[in-house]
């Protein structure tokens, strides 16, 4: 069942090293929480759902928009063939390297 990978992904990728220091405490909160003034990280849950309506098999290229933090792009090349994220926002893409 596709949810038992995800949460193996979430349990073997912590998603707090991928977030800022201030926003460790509640990486895992149902929270989407806030990363700029229009931009969001969705909670765990709400990826969650999107990776498993994904119904991937392994060999999609997926191109993912607004990376964030890159966590989501982490997952997905765990789920995946490739993954190509893009991040307009410089602060975000630099804290995702």
């Amino acid at each position: 069942m596709i949810i038992n990978k995800i949460l193996k992904l979430y349990e073997t990728l912590g998603r707090e090293s991928f977030l800022p220091n201030h926003h460790k405490t509640i990486a895992y909160s149902d929270l989407n929480i806030k990363v700029s003034q229009n931009r969001h990280l969705p909670s765990p849950l709400n990826s969650a759902k999107i990776f498993q309506e994904g119904n991937f098999t392994g060999k999609e290229v997926v191109l993912l928009i607004g990376a964030n933090y890159g966590y989501e792009a982490a997952i997905l090349s765990s789920m995946v063939e490739t993954v190509i994220a893009i991040e307009e926002d410089k602060k975000l893409f630099n804290l995702g390297e």
